[in-house]
């Protein structure tokens, strides 16, 4: 399964390095201490291979990496090291080298991008070779969305190669066959002028579209590209677009014998959602499901802004029914969420002004399923509460006395904001 998350943070609101004088980080300077012992000792051998005055650079959607990149491109169960770098000049491109370890790290090969900006680097094997290809994509400006993706092959000859170089806005590759054999898909959005997904298979030593749809473009963007079973038998793509304000749905592709069927019309679409829901594998059976917002149960209708959704994640059947998988309550402001089993009624939530308090409850009842209070009193005033969770900012109370629905609440983590 791939997952490729371009985050936008659409809930609220359509969401390496050196030291030295020889090269440093295009963010800060990064002191000796912040490198492992052996990318300390790639550093050393990277100055002998690199101009003065140059800055090491991270891919712009992936920040929180390394700009020394430690991958086996070969097969020999032993890393390369894959760094790219730009001089400081205002006009430079971005380059890159790879270097191999051979008793001493030395420089096996040179690589010219082209952009000022590193925006994606991933490494896969395209060719079937037992080879990984690096696959790195540029800009000329950090706003930019007018993206180039090169992939680059090492070591098919003396120099490397470009096996392809397209226009994109998110790639990612994965085996969509049973022959376990990659493909490349290939993303160009440009609003209200084109939305593309293209297929590109390897073919007699070349890299070659092999089928394309065309989607509506006319939504806002992807926030959220994934790739794996899409049901059972079916391998495919789920691709989270924004439309409107606040609202979304997901593009559900399957791919099969290198054709790519769009399985929902605009006007029967089930994946509609209010707001932003990431595609995901919630169950952790191995295939994929999309989600949609549910309203609970409310005496009079509340405002979308003050609506406690219920975030419901639906897999889909190879005739294209579905079921639901899994159900939650979340609360993005406090950093966490609930579990909703689902042999439970329909629920009604009730939510103070403040946000701090919720009850969850069936519909129409005085009865509390489970009760949750933040507060950032760490002493709690009054008997009763249970501490169900503790963070420095905030402590989770509850007074539901039943462990088994205690235990249903759980902690966010920053990567689960977007669902």
């Amino acid at each position: 399964m791939t997952i490729c998350l371009k985050r936008l943070f659409f809930i609220g609101a359509f969401i390496t390095l050196g030291g030295c004088s020889v090269f440093h980080a295009n963010t800060d300077l990064m002191s000796p201490p912040q490198l492992s012992v052996a990318k300390e000792e790639i550093r050393q051998a990277i100055s002998l291979y690199l101009p003065e005055n140059v800055e090491l650079q991270m891919p712009l959607n992936h920040q929180d990496g390394s700009p020394i990149e430690l991958v086996d491109l070969n097969g020999d169960e032993e890393d390369e090291a894959v760094v790219f770098y730009k001089s400081q000049g205002q006009a430079d491109i971005v380059k890159g080298i790879v270097l191999q370890n051979n008793n001493g790290w030395e420089k096996i090969a040179d690589i010219r991008g082209e952009g000022k900006i590193l925006v994606d680097l991933t490494f896969d094997d395209l060719t079937d070779d037992g080879h990984k290809e690096i696959l790195a994509g540029f800009a000329y400006t950090e706003d930019s969305k007018d993206y180039g993706l090169i992939v680059y092959d090492i070591f098919s000859s003396s120099k490397p190669s470009i096996l392809l170089n397209k226009p994109y806005s998110h790639f990612l590759v994965d085996a969509f066959e049973q022959v376990e054999k990659n493909n490349l898909v290939i993303i160009k959005f440009v609003k209200e002028h084109k939305n593309t997904v293209s297929l590109y298979d390897y073919r007699n030593e070349a890299i070659v579209e092999v089928d394309q749809l065309e989607l509506d473009h006319y939504i806002n963007g992807y926030y959220n590209v994934m790739s794996g079973q899409i049901t059972e038998k079916q391998k495919g793509l789920m691709l989270d677009v924004g439309l409107g304000a606040h609202s979304a749905q997901t593009f559900i592709i399957s791919i099969s014998d290198d054709e790519m069927t769009n399985w929902f019309s605009f006007d029967n679409d089930p994946t509609f959602k209010a707001s932003a829901v990431l595609s995901a594998d919630t169950n952790g059976d191995g295939i994929l499901e999309y989600g949609i917002l549910e309203e609970p149960y409310m005496e009079e209708p509340l405002p979308y802004a003050t609506t406690p959704f219920i975030t419901v994640y639906y897999q889909l059947h190879d005739d294209g029914s579905s079921h639901v998988v899994s159900k939650a309550y979340y609360d993005y402001e406090h950093l966490y969420k609930v579990s909703i089993p689902l042999d439970w009624p329909r629920l009604q939530i009730d939510r103070s002004d403040d946000r701090k308090r919720i009850e969850i409850k069936p519909a129409g009842t005085d009865v509390v399923f489970l009760d949750v209070y933040v507060s950032e009193d760490k002493r709690p005033r009054g008997d009763g509460w249970f501490v169900l969770a503790e963070t420095e900012e905030f402590v989770y109370l509850s007074k539901t006395t039943k462990k088994e629905n205690r235990r249903l609440f759980q902690l966010l983590q920053p990567l689960d904001m977007a669902n």
